[in-house]
C-alpha cells in the first residue's frame, strides 16, 4: 500500500494538481507516525500509513487553507473534513481527498504500558506488533491492541474520496454500543463513581483540546475571565464542568476518531463520552456527523420532526 500512496502523491506533485500532500511519515518514537507535508515529488518516498497514525490528520488541514492540498485520510478524517466544509473551515474545492483503507490505530500506551520497559523498535507483521526493546522481543495481536474508537467505528472507510487506495480495511457493520449501554444500565450513583474515577485523574493539559480537529475556536471557554466559566486548578468541580462542557460543544460535530483519548497523558477514556454523544445524536436524531459536507450539525437546525421525549 505504501507505493500505491506514494505514486499517487508524486503523481499529484509532478502534475501541479495540488501544492501539497498532508499526510504521515515514520516519526523518532517507536510506534507513532508523524504528521508530515510533502511539497516536492520526492518527498512523497517519506510518506507511510497504517495502525501507528494516531492523530487525526485533519487537525492540520486548517492551516494549508487557501493552498491547494491533498491529503490522506481515513474514514474518521474524511468525516471531519465534511465537518469542516460545512462550517467554512474548508474549501471543498481546494481539498484532494486520497481515501485509504483502515484497520484501527494503535493504541500505543497499552503496549508501552504492558511491555514494561523502553521500546526502541516496533514494526508489523501481519496481524501482529513486533516490539524490541529493554525486555527483549515481544509479539502483541494486533486486534487486541486497537483504540476502542477503532473497534467501534462505524465508517472505517473515507467517504466520497476524490481517489481511492484499495487494501484490506475494518469492517463497520459488526461495530455497536455494547459498551455505552452497559453504563447506561448503572444507577446514577455508579455512574457518577464510574465517571469520577476517570475524570478525576484529569491534569488539565488540554491535550485533547489541542489534539481535536473539531476544537478551534480562536479563544476557548476555558482561557476565558469575563466571565470565569472553570477555575484554574485541579478542584473536581471545574475538572468535571471542562469535560461536560467541551462535549456539549462537541455534540453532532464529534466523529468518534479517539484522538482525544489517544493524546491523553493519563489514560482517560474520553470515548465514553465522545461514544454516548454519538450514540445520542443517532437516537435522538438520526443523526451521524460528517457523512456530508452539505449537512449542518444536528443542533444547528431545527426540525419539526425531532423527538421531544427528552423534554420534561
Amino acid at each position: 500500500m505504501f507505493e500505491k500512496l506514494r505514486e499517487t502523491a508524486r503523481e499529484l506533485l509532478s502534475k501541479g494538481e495540488v501544492e501539497c500532500v498532508l499526510g504521515f511519515a515514520e516519526g523518532t518514537l517507536p510506534m507513532f507516525y508523524t504528521p508530515y507535508l510533502a511539497r516536492k515529488p520526492e518527498e512523497a518516498e517519506k510518506l507511510v500509513y497504517g495502525p501507528f497514525a494516531a492523530p487525526n490528520i485533519a487537525t492540520y488541514l486548517r492551516k494549508l487553507k487557501g493552498k491547494k492540498a491533498a491529503v490522506i485520510v481515513r474514514g474518521c478524517e474524511s468525516r471531519t473534513i465534511n465537518l469542516l466544509i460545512s462550517e467554512k473551515q474548508l474549501n471543498r474545492d481546494d481539498v484532494k481527498i486520497i481515501g485509504v483503507p483502515c484497520v484501527g490505530a494503535l493504541d500505543r500506551k497499552r503496549i508501552l504500558k504492558d511491555y514494561g520497559g523502553e521500546i526502541r523498535e516496533a514494526r508489523i507483521e501481519g496481524e501482529k506488533v513486533i516490539v524490541k526493546g529493554d525486555n527483549g522481543e515481544k509479539a502483541y495481536v494486533l486486534e487486541e491492541y486497537i483504540s476502542p474508537s477503532c473497534r467501534s467505528c462505524l465508517y472505517p472507510e473515507a467517504i466520497d474520496p476524490d481517489i481511492k487506495i484499495e487494501g484490506p480495511s475494518r469492517d463497520g457493520e459488526k461495530a455497536d454500543f455494547s459498551d455505552i449501554e452497559r453504563i447506561e444500565k448503572m444507577s446514577p450513583a455508579e455512574k457518577w463513581e464510574f465517571f469520577e474515577k476517570e475524570l478525576s485523574k484529569c491534569i488539565r493539559c488540554y491535550a485533547c483540546r489541542e489534539i481535536c480537529p473539531m476544537c478551534y475556536c480562536d479563544s476557548c471557554f476555558v482561557d476565558s475571565n469575563r466571565p470565569v466559566w472553570v477555575e484554574p486548578g485541579f478542584d473536581y468541580s471545574d475538572i468535571l464542568s471542562f469535560h461536560l462542557i467541551k462535549m456539549y460543544h462537541m455534540a453532532g460535530r464529534c466523529v468518534d476518531c479517539g484522538a482525544c483519548e489517544r493524546a491523553c497523558p493519563l489514560g482517560i477514556r474520553l470515548s465514553f463520552l465522545t461514544r454516548k454523544l454519538t450514540k445520542d445524536m443517532k437516537e435522538a436524531y438520526n443523526f451521524v456527523s460528517g457523512l456530508s459536507p452539505e449537512e449542518k450539525p444536528a443542533l444547528g437546525v431545527f426540525s419539526p420532526d425531532d423527538r421531544e421525549d427528552f423534554i420534561l
